[in-house]
């Protein structure tokens, strides 16, 4: 008798020591929580699928410098396209030569950094007219695990 009264005391131990707050299920609430803002019949949202977590890092088409280099590479081949001196081509091509190496030096460097990390959600709701549609979102979160809704937004209006 003692000794099942032990082992049903350590189970309750460990049932309740059993945390639900992992990172995947803190972001999973946090995005259903968010999609029920969103969506127009909250009592149609049906969770169909969350994609793993995963850790979200810098992109080079947004660096300032990749861009001014990319703009430069632009400028230039419009600029030889229109050229009808030979000589004149000719330096054109060499400095896109050379905004190519400097370009392959920046990539080559180029270590993204982690900001944050991401979820794909998959869910069933009902749009305006009332039928069932199956949609989908990518959410950025922050390291709390919280919604950064601006990057979102971003996303969609891209």
């Amino acid at each position: 008798m003692y000794i099942l009264i032990r082992y049903l005391l350590l189970l309750f131990i460990f049932i309740s020591c059993k945390s639900d707050t992992s990172p995947e299920e803190k972001s999973r609430k946090a995005i259903s929580e968010y999609i029920k803002t969103y969506i127009d019949d909250v009592s149609s949202y049906q969770s169909v699928i969350f994609r793993p977590l995963r850790l979200d890092s810098t992109d080079m088409d947004k660096e300032p410098e990749y861009l001014k280099l990319r703009e430069q590479i632009k400028t230039l081949k419009d600029s030889a396209e229109y050229e009808r001196n030979g000589q004149q081509k000719l330096k054109i091509y060499n400095e896109i030569l050379r905004v190519l190496n400097v370009q392959k030096k920046f990539l080559d460097g180029y270590k993204p950094m982690p900001y944050g990390f991401g979820m794909m959600h998959v869910f069933r709701k009902k749009n305006k007219q009332g039928a069932t549609v199956l949609d989908s979102m990518y959410f950025h979160l922050d390291s709390n695990y919280t919604i950064r809704p601006e990057e979102y937004y971003y996303l969609l209006n891209k």
